[in-house]
């Protein structure tokens, strides 16, 4: 059993994991378990006082919808670093949103994204014929790129 409040309450600690618009809501109790669980999954750190994360929060919720739709392997989850501080210094989390893609339940070697992205028709490795999937997906040669709205991150999602 987890702290006690005043008046004998107590806070159990759970790994259940929570949704959003289809996007995890992880947290320091669930997270490994999200990471066994889901072969991709796409984390966003963010700061719910960040104007580009909230930006971002309504495509990640729309292409979160679209992969679980599609029974994707891939996922897409967020974290509160400002709550789950330690999540965000076990990752170097420094800036909002910080997008890092997990593969095959590997914590300790994510895949960021840091720098900006490109226009959907600029993606490099993209071919003609290719098109979107929905907003902010993009097909390409080497798999499918997320563009976030704001255009401060792509992704790659294969």
């Amino acid at each position: 059993m987890g702290p006690c409040l005043s008046q004998g309450l107590c806070l159990v600690l759970s790994d259940e994991i929570k949704e959003e618009d289809n996007v995890l809501v992880l947290h320091e109790h669930n997270f490994a378990r999200a990471l066994s669980e889901h072969q991709l999954l796409l984390v966003e750190f963010y700061a719910p006082w960040c104007g580009h994360c909230q930006q971002l929060a309504p495509a990640f919720a729309q292409a979160a919808t679209e992969l679980r739709n599609e029974s994707s392997p891939a996922r897409l989850g967020k974290v509160d670093a400002t709550a789950q501080t330690a999540l965000a210094t076990e990752f170097g989390i420094t800036s909002y949103p910080t997008l890092k893609l997990f593969r095959d339940g590997n914590r300790t070697h994510p895949l960021e994204y840091t720098g900006r992205a490109e226009a959907p028709h600029s993606v490099p490795g993209s071919h003609r014929g290719d098109t979107a999937m929905g907003l902010g997906w993009v097909a390409g040669a080497d798999g499918r790129w997320w563009h976030c709205p704001c255009g401060c991150h792509r992704v790659v999602m294969v």
